[in-house]
């Protein structure tokens, strides 16, 4: 299936079998920065999502994580934002990942 607007396309295709986060990597061309969900037995850096109603403690490695967005806080090295708080959130992958001036 294709979506096509003015401003935008997207394409939708069923697959045999899910594709690497590598291989959607590719698919996505000339990007800065990806984001999906799932992909946690991938080795790339992750940002946790948790909530203390549905699991006791985090599912990543520390090392695996740049950041966990929680309602809770966790005392491992990782930075830890609230759940509302996307600018924090949004700067610490600016600092990360993208060039001054981008």
């Amino acid at each position: 299936m294709i979506i096509s607007s003015p401003a935008k396309v997207a394409l939708i295709s069923r697959v045999d079998q899910e594709k690497t986060l590598d291989q959607v990597a590719a698919m996505a061309g000339d990007v800065d920065i990806i984001f999906t969900e799932g992909y946690k037995r991938e080795n790339k850096p992750k940002i946790e999502v948790f909530r203390s109603g549905v699991y006791d403690e985090i599912l990543c490695k520390p090392s695996e994580l740049i950041a966990i967005a929680s309602d809770r806080q966790f005392d491992n090295g990782v930075p830890c934002f609230d759940l509302d708080d996307a600018s924090g959130l949004i700067d610490l992958i600016e600092r990360l990942y993208l060039k001054p001036g981008v």
